[in-house]
């Protein structure tokens, strides 16, 4: 009876854990999108795979990497100042793609999330949403979703693309600042008027 009980409890949680992964809103998880609204973006060149799962992963041959090391080559976007970060992968009930679909070696463009709010140098991808792309240096392409139609850009026209959207989004809040200083002038104009008029 207990053995009973104790697999029908791990077989709900394993349900529960495939909903948590479910993506059910994702309608466009294009990069294009992804970037919109990401913190960090970059160039990477995988540098080192580590931290290796125990257990055999169903279709992976040997043991399945749970972190790499990777170099940023050029940041589009963010904060990041370290030259090396981790990224981790999925663990098996984690929302992460496996870290067999990377290479050492090769280079790729990322939107990351950061594990946490400190200091540490981790990052992973979220399986709901296209956070990377596979980038070929010798023809300066992007392999992957950039958007629901286009599935490979030149690294060329990406970049001033993101250069023009992150311009786009500092003349936004450049627009607004003067706006907001331009009305609080005139309150404080209007105020003036007021106590000089009694």
């Amino acid at each position: 009876m207990r053995k009973a009980i104790f697999l029908l409890f791990l077989s709900l949680s394993s349900i529960s854990q495939s909903r948590a992964c479910s993506c059910e809103s994702a309608w466009d998880d294009s990069f294009k999108k992804t970037i919109k609204e990401a913190e960090f973006v970059a160039l990477i060149k995988i540098l080192s795979f580590h931290d290796y799962l125990t257990e055999d992963i169903h279709g992976h041959e040997g043991n399945m990497p749970y972190s790499m090391t990777a170099e940023i080559i050029r940041k589009y976007k963010g904060r990041e100042e370290r030259k090396r970060i981790e990224i981790l992968g999925d663990d098996g009930v984690e929302c992460r793609p496996y870290l067999s679909e990377f290479e050492v070696g090769k280079y790729y463009l990322i939107a990351p999330n950061k594990i946490d709010n400190s200091d540490s140098t981790q990052y992973y991808f979220f399986i709901c949403s296209t956070e990377y792309l596979e980038v070929n240096k010798e023809e300066n392409m992007a392999f992957g979703k950039y958007t629901l139609l286009q599935r490979r850009i030149d690294i060329s026209k990406f970049e001033s693309e993101i250069l023009k959207n992150d311009l786009s989004f500092w003349n936004l809040k450049f627009l607004t600042s003067i706006l907001l200083i331009g009305v609080a002038l005139l309150v404080i104009i209007s105020m003036k008027r007021a106590h000089n008029r009694s």
